[in-house]
């Protein structure tokens, strides 16, 4: 597994994975986490990224065909993750990690979320 936690490299491999769903797959309304779950169609691996602080998300639970799209926002230090197609939105003041590898590799990572 590949843990990543630069935007840009996460943008890129996230466009170059090209998820046909995503699934908001956890959340933790006391430590403010979420937890997407990528999945495509065309390769072995999945990826998850995490949210840490979360403050704010505009979402339905799984959406197909998404175009993400992270950025961060310097004057209030804040990640923002947003896929216009499907009007979605998340914003996190605790920063993002994309986590990389092959599903069974997740297998009890997240048990105790």
């Amino acid at each position: 597994m590949k843990t990543i936690f630069d935007i840009d490299d996460i943008n890129i491999i996230i466009k170059s994975y090209n998820p046909d769903i995503i699934t908001i797959d956890k959340y933790s309304s006391g430590l403010r986490r979420l937890l997407l779950f990528l999945y495509s169609k065309k390769n072995k691996e999945v990826l998850y990224i995490v949210f840490l602080g979360s403050r704010f998300i505009k979402a339905d639970f799984s959406w197909k065909n998404p175009c993400l799209s992270i950025s961060y926002n310097e004057d209030k230090q804040e990640v923002i993750l947003e896929d216009k197609n499907n009007d979605f939105k998340i914003i996190s003041s605790g920063g993002i990690i994309l986590l990389k590898g092959k599903p069974n590799e997740f297998e009890n990572i997240f048990d105790n979320w």
